[in-house]
């Protein structure tokens, strides 16, 4: 296993099981002589972290979910999870008025705040339970001094972040 880069490894018995940053979920059944891809279904080629459980073998994936492969033989897979709703800023910069939009894919529980250059929670613009789709909330800032804040969007499936510039 050459001109690989690896970021993770586990092993049980003779079974070799390497992740790859670009190469996916890689095999070996005879201690590292020979290796082979098992990739199929695999949604994203960078593994980041393995864990594994009697002979099954999970991988972490960036942005792909968790992949599923028995150390011995087939392979399934977890589809990836819903990603984090998106997070716009218009205008930006601004002078005193700005609107925040967002998008859910599925129904949940949404935390938006302002926050200061040190992340202290300036105002609480939405907490609660929000359906799918477009969110548009504003937020009037003419009370703060000049600079950038940060826009922190919490749902279930993550968090987002936007710098909001304020400029008088």
């Amino acid at each position: 296993l050459t001109n690989t880069y690896v970021s993770s490894l586990a092993v049980s018995g003779t079974t070799i099981v390497a992740g790859a940053l670009e190469n996916g979920v890689i095999r070996s059944t005879d201690n590292g002589a020979s290796w082979t891809a098992v990739n199929t279904g695999l949604t994203s080629p960078t593994v980041l972290s393995f864990a594994a459980s009697g002979s099954t073998l999970f991988a972490g994936t960036r942005g792909g979910g968790v992949f599923r492969t028995s150390l011995t033989g087939s392979t399934t897979v977890q589809a990836p999870p819903e990603p984090p709703a998106s997070l716009t800023q218009y205008p930006n910069p601004f002078s005193a008025q700005t609107t925040l939009e967002y998008e859910l894919p599925v129904p949940q529980r949404v935390r938006l705040f302002i926050l200061s250059p040190l992340g202290q929670t300036l105002v609480t613009l939405v907490d609660g339970w929000q359906q799918a789709g477009r969110h548009s909330v504003p937020a009037d800032m003419s009370g703060f001094a000049n600079g950038v804040y940060m826009a922190w969007l919490q749902t279930g499936n993550g968090t987002q972040t936007t710098l909001l510039r304020l400029v008088r």
